[in-house]
């Protein structure tokens, strides 16, 4: 495990600027990639620089609290979506359920970029830097469209994580309590938890619906 110090070593060396572009990467990956497994993948990526920007902002050792609970959190989901890709691909393509393509989460990603930036400019957040603030408003957009729009239960359990890790950023502004902070972690576990059993669910219920229709 003498990697760690050095992972940490390296992502606390980024500049705002690259985090931010970290980040929006990663999100854009979500929206477009479709493979369930490789959305969570990009989750991963997300609470590491979240995580050491929290971290950063208040206490240094909140960076391996943080990092535990995104650990945490995409391995359950990783779980939950590689059940969920061989339970779709086992079934006839026909039966897929449909899925939104490139272009929406583009578009999602191009317009919660000009609203965050709009209210980044005109709403700033006490304690935090115009970049962090227009940051935490991306991803609350972002988690917000993604929850309203996407179809998939599994896609719309990330993004109401994204859209809490957006609010984990805002809250700082408000509370910098370690304990408080922490305990607001716990949720995205438990939220984790209840997004992977109600995608399963959702399969296995249009399974057994599938197989009722061709009795």
């Amino acid at each position: 495990m003498q990697w760690l110090p050095t992972l940490e070593t390296l992502v606390t060396s980024l500049g705002t600027h690259q985090q931010m572009l970290a980040i929006y990467s990663l999100v854009a990956l979500f929206l477009v990639l479709q493979d369930r497994r490789l959305q969570v993948l990009t989750l991963i990526g997300q609470y590491a620089v979240i995580g050491t920007i929290k971290g950063m902002l208040l206490l240094r050792p909140y960076i391996w609290v943080e990092w535990g609970i995104g650990l945490t959190v995409s391995l359950v989901l990783f779980l939950s979506a590689s059940y969920l890709e061989h339970a779709i691909s086992s079934r006839d393509t026909r039966q897929r359920p449909a899925s939104m393509g490139p272009g929406f989460g583009l578009a999602v990603f191009s317009l919660s970029t000009i609203a965050a930036r709009g209210l980044g400019n005109t709403q700033a957040l006490d304690g935090l830097s115009n970049h962090v603030g227009e940051l935490a408003y991306f991803l609350m957009f972002v988690g917000l469209a993604s929850v309203a729009m996407l179809l998939n239960p599994l896609r719309r359990g990330i993004g109401s994580l994204i859209f809490l890790n957006g609010f984990g950023l805002l809250y700082i502004s408000m509370e910098q309590g370690f304990f408080v902070h922490t305990l607001l972690g716990t949720v995205h576990i438990v939220l984790a938890l209840a997004i992977a059993v109600s995608a399963s669910v959702s399969v296995s219920s249009q399974h057994h619906g599938d197989g009722a229709d061709h009795r």
